[in-house]
């Protein structure tokens, strides 16, 4: 257990370290579930309502609910012992000329008005559809390091840094090619939209973008990085930002780099 828990430690730290090999390619989906393709409407985006009820600052429909969007990756390396994953997803909110900061999306662990309401999902389920799971066989640790920023061009959009990291708990087993067409499922984060510590629910109707910049996965000595878009990388809320680069990464560029955006 203690060597697992500091193989943990070490994915978290998101590449450090300075030559780790890259390999496989990286989706974004929303729901419970990997894409196997561009994905529909539903895998795409969550919709601003539920059964025409619009999210706005006086009603919140999706009161009660949590959402979720699954992380997943493509490996053509095989590892002998693998431990675990840690990804790595940008979130904005609003327009590029946003006047109101959203209470409900300030979900920056702890500095944010709704602090935890964004979370590394505890368990991910046995069967996800569509693609392979690499802690089936054995419980799962998890770490999540949530936080946000405003954005240097807006301060009224709320910037979030997700970063999860998940390992099988006791055992390490040998990782190849995933035999399902949506690859190896890594993450899902967790999105509970119940809001109850914003009153009013202010600022729930804003669009939100969310991009998964990377995924590192490993054990054993052996570590890969992850960071080619495969089908999409890229989900929203409510349609998402006019500004939202959308399927593809942020910043095309290697782990470490990418880190060192939001130090």
């Amino acid at each position: 257990m203690k060597k697992l828990l500091l193989i943990t430690v070490a994915l978290l730290a998101l590449g450090a370290a300075t030559a780790v090999a890259q390999d496989g390619s990286i989706n974004l989906t929303v729901g419970s579930q990997c894409r196997t393709g561009p994905g529909t409407a539903a895998q795409n985006d969550i919709p601003n309502n539920i059964g025409g009820v619009p999210c706005d600052d006086a009603i919140d429909p999706f009161a009660g609910a949590h959402r979720f969007a699954t992380v997943a990756f493509t490996n053509t390396q095989t590892l002998t012992n693998f431990a675990g994953c840690a990804v790595l997803v940008e979130v904005i909110t609003g327009q590029p000329g946003e006047t109101v900061r959203s209470n409900f999306w300030s979900m920056g662990n702890p500095e944010g008005v709704n602090s935890g309401a964004m979370a590394v999902r505890g368990t991910v389920p046995t069967t996800v559809a569509n693609c392979n799971n690499p802690y089936t066989g054995d419980a799962q640790t998890i770490i999540g390091d949530i936080h946000q920023r405003f954005d240097v061009n807006n301060a009224n959009r709320i910037r979030i840094t997700y970063r999860g990291s998940r390992v099988r708990s006791n055992t390490q087993v040998a990782l190849g090619a995933p035999s399902l067409a949506g690859g190896w499922v890594a993450d899902q984060m967790d999105i509970d939209m119940t809001n109850a510590a914003v009153p009013g629910f202010e600022g729930c109707q804003q669009v939100v973008g969310l991009v998964l910049n990377g995924v590192q996965y490993g054990g054993g000595g052996q570590t890969f990085n992850a960071t080619t878009p495969g089908f999409k990388s890229g989900v929203t809320f409510a349609g998402g930002p006019t500004d939202f680069p959308g399927a593809t990464p942020t910043h095309n560029s290697t782990w470490g780099q990418v880190k060192a955006l939001y130090r």
